[in-house]
């Protein structure tokens, strides 16, 4: 869980705690150097009640857990588009997509019905750029599926990358999918994006194999 969850710190709110021996650590502090210490400050940290709605999503399971996420999800200060750090692969998962890589279909049920999560086509966009790059177009050609079908339009080679295409995306959609959520607000916002991000991303491969398909008919 820690590629998602930052540092748990106290509130920023919280009145700051004084220590009797406050003069003396400062002496022990000034001589650890670049020890762990400083190592800890460097790291990225979330806001407590973050932390906590995060760690409640990602334990799942408990029904009690569930209603608390729930009303911390209407919270204005917290995030449920929150993402982990890009050093995970594919990069910066979502909490969503890591709820449903533990399977908590309750918690990941409670963030959709939010009404405050939101697609991430710049997110979208950067994974399918990586990918590319990464891996070549060999994978966006085994994704696109028969293209030597004279039948084929531009149309049902995007719908088969779309379904194909080994992305984390793709999960996310086939889990929708899956649950008939298809019509709910986010979900279909969700579906609708992914795929815009893939036309646009992808465009020069979608055009090559179109025209392969024209040439080969």
């Amino acid at each position: 869980m820690q590629y998602l969850l930052g540092l748990v710190v106290e509130d920023a709110d919280a009145p700051e705690k004084e220590s009797s021996s406050k003069g003396s650590q400062k002496g022990k502090d000034e001589g650890k150097g670049k020890g762990l210490d400083s190592d800890i400050a460097q790291e990225p940290r979330r806001p407590f009640l973050q932390s906590v709605f995060e760690r409640l999503v990602l334990a799942g399971g408990v029904e009690a857990y569930t209603l608390v996420a729930k009303h911390l999800a209407q919270d204005p200060r917290i995030d449920v588009n929150g993402h982990g750090c890009g050093c995970s692969q594919p990069p910066c998962p979502s909490i969503l997509e890591v709820a449903l890589d533990y399977q908590h279909v309750e918690m990941i049920r409670m963030l959709v019905e939010s009404g405050r999560l939101q697609a991430d086509y710049q997110m979208m966009r950067l994974r399918l750029d990586m990918l590319r790059s990464e891996d070549g177009d060999e994978a966006i050609w085994e994704a696109a599926g028969d293209y030597n079908d004279r039948s084929r339009d531009q149309e049902s080679i995007v719908d088969s990358i779309v379904e194909n295409l080994g992305t984390r995306e793709q999960t996310v959609s086939k889990f929708i999918m899956q649950q008939g959520w298809q019509s709910m607000p986010f979900c279909t916002d969700y579906l609708t994006t992914y795929r815009k991000a893939i036309e646009d991303a992808l465009g020069d491969d979608i055009a090559a194999i179109c025209r392969w398909v024209r040439w080969e008919s």
